[in-house]
């Protein structure tokens, strides 16, 4: 079996800057996964419009650009589709590895861009499951939080990770109702 590996945080970051794109590694990432939870076909490069309205004013995005951020798609459509997913947690959010301020923010950047990928599929709020409902006014509220200078340091990287396994229940939650309940109707 051909195994694709994600990109590095690093790596996405060297690709968009070198081709002139001022987006984070985290918004591009969340927007993808938004989109593949929102039901976007992973045959193709069907990401790649609307990526380009985002990242880069509109533009088209070139081919070797279109290469390297397919290999970060095709990973997280991979991912997402393995069996296991739900047991193991073991889903990948492209965000900074650096320290928590950094990665409180990628992690903002990274469920801001995630709704907007949701929300860019087209799908009505409004006929959502209670508990994809219940995910979105999570992730809402989790794309505002940040981490305060003032407060006990230890305390806030402990709950930064509760936060980030909480995300990743509801990313998982969203890919479950909305694409994975929806192949099973058909």
């Amino acid at each position: 079996m051909n195994e694709i590996t994600q990109p590095t945080y690093q790596e996405v970051a060297t690709t968009l800057r070198s081709h002139g794109l001022a987006s984070s590694p985290a918004e591009v990432h969340g927007l993808m996964t938004g989109m593949l939870c929102g039901g976007l076909p992973v045959n193709g490069v069907s990401w790649a419009d609307p990526i380009a309205d985002f990242a880069n004013n509109g533009e088209p995005l070139s081919d070797g650009l279109k290469t390297e951020l397919n290999l970060l798609f095709s990973a997280t459509a991979l991912e997402l589709a393995t069996d296991d997913i739900c047991e193991s947690l073991e889903l990948s959010l492209l965000i900074p590895e650096t320290d928590l301020f950094e990665q409180a923010e990628g992690l903002s950047d990274w469920v801001s861009s995630f709704l907007s990928g949701v929300g860019l599929m087209g799908l009505e709020p409004h006929q959502f499951p209670q508990s994809v409902k219940e995910a979105f006014s999570d992730l809402q509220d989790i794309a505002q939080l940040g981490i305060d200078e003032d407060e006990d340091f230890d305390l806030q990287g402990d709950l930064f990770e509760q936060v980030l396994d909480h995300v990743k229940m509801c990313v998982l939650t969203c890919y479950l109702e909305l694409v994975i309940a929806k192949m099973s109707k058909e």
